[in-house]
């Protein structure tokens, strides 16, 4: 784990990016003026999920991107009241080219970039809206 600062404040908004695995899940916080705040692996299973409520409840004001529109995982993150946001892979894609030229893939940088760009434009996005039940 990477932290830069645990000092969570209520008013601003606070970004995650989850760039989602089969087994695993890369989870990437910043700040309002894109400070990682967090950086964690989470496992795809009962305990990974939990841990990842821990670390998500405790950043007040936040909003999640993630690369899939569907899903157990989105549904996860929308049953505990957390704004859900799908970021086409394309755009992610053409995003990573904001920071660097090589096409070089790490699931760390994804969940970063991913965080990012919900940072710049979430004032233009709708959050997915949560299913019936």
């Amino acid at each position: 784990m990477v932290t830069t600062s645990d000092n969570p404040t209520p008013d601003k908004p606070v970004f995650a990016g989850i760039d989602w695995g089969g087994a695993s899940h890369q989870l990437c916080v910043i700040d309002a003026a894109g400070q990682v705040l967090l950086q964690r692996r989470v496992q795809h299973n009962v305990p990974g999920l939990a841990e990842l409520d821990e670390l998500l409840a405790l950043r007040p004001n936040i909003r999640v991107a993630i690369e899939r529109g569907e899903g157990l995982l989105v549904e996860h993150l929308q049953q505990h009241g957390l704004p859900v946001y799908c970021i086409s892979p394309k755009i992610s894609a053409r995003a990573r080219e904001r920071y660097r030229m090589a096409a070089a893939k790490s699931d760390a940088f994804d969940a970063f970039v991913l965080a990012d760009t919900l940072r710049h434009e979430h004032a233009h996005w709708p959050p997915l809206s949560t299913p019936c039940r």
